[in-house]
């Protein structure tokens, strides 16, 4: 239908000018609100594409949501954003990186109107939170879109590719219940409105539900986007009492950091603390610890998103919920310790 949709038909059935309709594409001149709204209705219900961006249909769209200003600000990011470049690139596509909060305050024809007048056939959303209200407006935008390293939640059913972030903690706390350690303190920097960072909680409750052993409330450092010198503060915190964690487990992708922050606290790994978590891939941190670490496979991430996103544009139907599994490994940072009494003294 979009092929036989003018900008004529447009302006008729909306009731405006042919020069209003170019002017609301276009985001130029003094248009009411209320047209431009009308306008944009009436584009997105008559599913009308300019024509350059029906001609072309080469530029996909990475929305990025808490970056600060800095997409490449994290390795996560920069490995995930290298990997659909690449994939775009050899597929002939281009990319154009967009910041996420200045598209939220998009109603769903503005955003679909907006996309359409950048020429972007689709989105690739990174970091988007759970609750925002913004994963509605992307549905209803009827723009093709997949949200990239983290699922979708119940209420705004997307598709989605993600890692397991859910089983790939589980598997690390059970190694380490398996070592002896029942006390393993969670650390994550992440904000918990962030599905992979809600997974990686959910796994640690569960572990300890299934085995009978209770959570320790003081063990939970929960520090959404804190500095390093608030870790640092916390962990001195936490591992100062006699009756302390044998334990890290880090659920935010700073696994070296917290490695080199240890020794300068006064703590040798393992011999006084334990340490598992999450890093980046191919993360060197210059020295010959032997890891036991989960990392996200970004690079399948990013291709198995830019498949799928290129497969919606030829079959907008299609239902996609992949979980690429993690990469892990069982080092010398954790320990076996003979029981929780040995542990202690």
């Amino acid at each position: 239908m979009s092929e036989r949709v003018s900008i004529y038909n447009i302006a008729r059935v909306a009731g405006v000018s042919v020069s209003t309709v170019s002017k609301v594409i276009n985001g130029q001149g003094k248009i009411s609100s209320a047209t431009a709204s009308r306008v944009q209705s009436v584009m997105k219900r008559l599913n009308y594409s300019p024509q350059q961006r029906r001609s072309s249909c080469n530029t996909i769209g990475a929305v990025i949501f808490s970056a600060d200003n800095k997409p490449f600000g994290c390795r996560f990011s920069i490995s995930l954003l290298n990997s659909i470049s690449e994939h775009l690139f050899m597929r002939e596509k281009n990319l154009t990186l967009l910041a996420g909060e200045r598209l939220e305050s998009l109603n769903s024809d503005e955003l679909f109107c907006y996309c359409t007048t950048n020429s972007l056939a689709g989105l690739l959303v990174m970091n988007l939170h759970l609750s925002s209200p913004f994963n509605e407006v992307l549905l209803q935008s009827k723009i093709p879109f997949i949200l990239l390293a983290n699922a979708s939640s119940v209420s705004y059913p997307c598709n989605y590719v993600t890692s397991s972030n859910y089983c790939s903690t589980k598997e690390m706390l059970e190694y380490m219940l398996c070592l002896g350690h029942h006390r393993i303190a969670f650390l994550g920097v992440i904000c918990n409105q962030v599905e992979s960072h809600a997974e990686r909680l959910r796994a640690y409750h569960d572990v300890f539900r299934e085995h009978a052993l209770p959570v320790n409330s003081e063990y939970l450092l929960d520090l959404p986007d804190a500095s390093l010198e608030t870790v640092a503060n916390r962990l001195q915190k936490l591992l100062a009492p006699a009756e302390k964690p044998t334990a890290l487990f880090l659920a935010s992708e700073n696994l070296e950091k917290i490695l080199q922050l240890l020794p300068g606290l006064g703590y040798r790994v393992p011999e006084d603390i334990s340490v598992a978590g999450f890093m980046n891939e191919k993360e060197d941190i210059g020295q010959s610890f032997d890891l036991s670490a989960i990392r996200q496979d970004t690079a399948e991430i990013g291709r198995r998103s830019v498949m799928h996103l290129l497969n919606l544009l030829e079959q907008p139907g299609e239902k996609v919920a992949e979980e690429i599994a993690c990469k892990i490994t069982f080092g010398k940072t954790v320990r076996r310790i003979a029981n929780e009494l040995a542990a202690s003294t």
